[in-house]
């Protein structure tokens, strides 16, 4: 597993068992703009809108599925940060703890 901090994170994971495995991002506050800690929505394979609380989406790429993480503060509509399971899994928002 590989973990690099602010723009960069990235994290990758050899194997992800559905209903066994979860990426919790509870702890994640996805609007730091607002007080408290708000919960990511899960926008399935769908782009970053910008809309709501700070996002969560997945793509494939060649052999991997990449979860990427929008936090909504910065208004940017891109990835802060990028986790990669190996193997192309459709995600759902019953993999997540958002």
């Amino acid at each position: 597993m590989t973990t690099l901090l602010n723009n960069d994170l990235l994290e990758s994971r050899s194997e992800f068992n559905r209903g066994y495995d979860f990426i919790d991002l509870s702890s994640i506050d996805s609007d730091l703009g607002r007080n408290g800690n708000q919960a990511f929505d899960f926008i399935g394979s769908s782009s970053f809108n910008g809309a709501g609380s700070g996002q969560v989406r997945y793509y494939h790429s060649g052999s991997s599925t990449i979860i990427q993480v929008d936090r909504q503060s910065d208004g940017n509509r891109s990835a802060e940060m990028e986790i990669q399971l190996n193997g192309l899994i459709n995600l759902t928002s019953s993999d997540f703890i958002l």
